[in-house]
This record gives structure tokens, sequence and C-alpha cells, in this order.
């Protein structure tokens, strides 16, 4: 059995036979505010102090009636840069996905190909990834868990592959921490955090590189492009690891 009333049990514990997957479900269903929403509201109250933290500045747009606005590089980079402005419910509620969704072309033609262009091209896609990095990193560290006996409990027969960064299982169903595997990192880890798209693209072209002009600047998309994917392969040896140590 996986899940059940807790009970006192002086049985042998049974083997492994059992991975169950956690995700953002399972917290959400013990009240945590873990959506991609909650995260928006958390970008939008503290990008200032982001932004002054790694020592970024907004660019300023100039609107047809002559209104002066500005915008972080998250919004010229993941919106359109010709017409800026907050990006939409549907980059937040899809945020991972969200991040695989550059423009290149729209990006090249708004900064255009001369050299110092290009170098706004590669500063702006670098400061828009630290910036959602830094925001999403601190807003996981502010969901905050309170140990609470819930009334039930896994299964001693269970191993645990957790999708969600909390410390849900610990603090509320008493698992061992040893049959937990984090494949996406801790929240109490800042370093471990993985986030991202799961489009898999292939290594940057170096060739675009060597070409120049607006190939320059689809080769420093490309870039950001593949340092943003989870990489999902790169856990797979330590979770088999963690699974064999765990003999499943």
């Amino acid at each position: 059995m996986i899940f059940r009333k807790k009970k006192k049990s002086t049985e042998r514990p049974p083997r492994i036979d059992t991975i169950v997957i956690i995700g953002n479900g399972f917290d959400r269903w013990q009240g945590l505010n873990t959506s991609y929403a909650d995260f928006q509201t958390y970008y939008h109250e503290h990008l200032d102090e982001i932004l002054k933290k790694l020592h970024i500045k907004k660019s300023k747009y100039i609107s047809p009636d002559g209104t002066v606005e500005e915008w972080s590089d998250v919004e010229l980079i993941y919106g359109d840069p010709f017409d800026p402005g907050e990006l939409d419910n549907e980059f937040w509620n899809n945020f991972e996905n969200s991040l695989a969704d550059i423009d290149a072309e729209r990006i090249n033609l708004f900064f255009g190909k001369e050299r110092s262009d290009l170098k706004d091209i590669q500063r702006s896609l670098r400061n828009a990834k630290r910036i959602l990095t830094e925001a999403f990193c601190g807003w996981i560290a502010t969901i905050s868990i309170t140990e609470e006996d819930v009334g039930y409990q896994f299964g001693d027969n269970c191993v645990f592959i957790n999708f969600n960064y909390t410390d849900t299982l610990r603090k509320r169903f008493g698992v061992n921490e040893m049959r937990e595997f984090h494949i996406h990192g801790e929240a109490t880890d800042k370093k471990s955090i993985v986030f991202g798209h799961n489009r898999h693209p292939q290594e940057p072209e170096p060739m675009l590189a060597t070409m120049g002009e607006r190939f320059l600047g689809l080769h420093f998309v490309d870039e950001i492009l593949y340092e943003t994917d989870k990489h999902c392969q790169d856990n797979i040896q330590i979770l088999c690891w963690f699974l064999a140590m765990n003999g499943v």
C-alpha cells in the first residue's frame, strides 16, 4: 500500500518495491503557494530590489505618445522589444516552457547588427537569465512549510522522486531524507536549484559565431536557450545511484 492512515506497527519494514513521483500538485494540496501565479506576484513585487542587487539598470522606452517607460531585460527578451510591457499571464502560467520562446529574429531586428548592437544583445540575454534565476531562487526560498502531523504516512516500501524544491515530505509525512531524491534541487541549497524548459536544443553552432552580424546574434540566443534547458539527462546517473542505494 502506498498511502494509508497512520498507525503504529512493529512489523519488519518491507522491501522497497514502489517509486512515488511527487509534483507540484502535492504541495498545492498542502496549501502551499507554489504555483507560477505566485511566482509572477513575487517577481513584480521584488524586481526593483533584484535589479539593484545585480547592478542591472532598466532600459528606457519612449511610447508613441511620448511617455517614457522603463523595462527590464526580461520584458525585452521574452516580450516584444518594439512594444514592451508586462509579460502576460500566459508567459507566467507556462513559465518553464516560455523560457524557450525567444524570438531571435525580432531581437536581431530590434537591437541591430553593428558590433555595439551585438554586445547589447548578449548583455540583455545574460541579464534576463540572471534576473529570472535570482527571482526564481528567491521565491522558492520564501515558501515556508510548518511541521505538522497530517495524519497520513507513506508505506515503508516507498522511495520518492520529488520534482518539488520543498521539504514537505519530511516535515509533514515523516519521510526519511535518504528515501527522497530531489531531481531539481532543494530550496535549502540555492546552487542545487534547476529550472528551465525541456525543449532540449542542440549545443550552439560555433560557425554562427564566426559569421558575425545577425548570425552572431542568433548564436547568442542559441547559447541562452541551451543554458536554460533543464538538461535532465545530467541527473539520470545520480538518480540511478539513489535507486540502487535503496535496493530498487
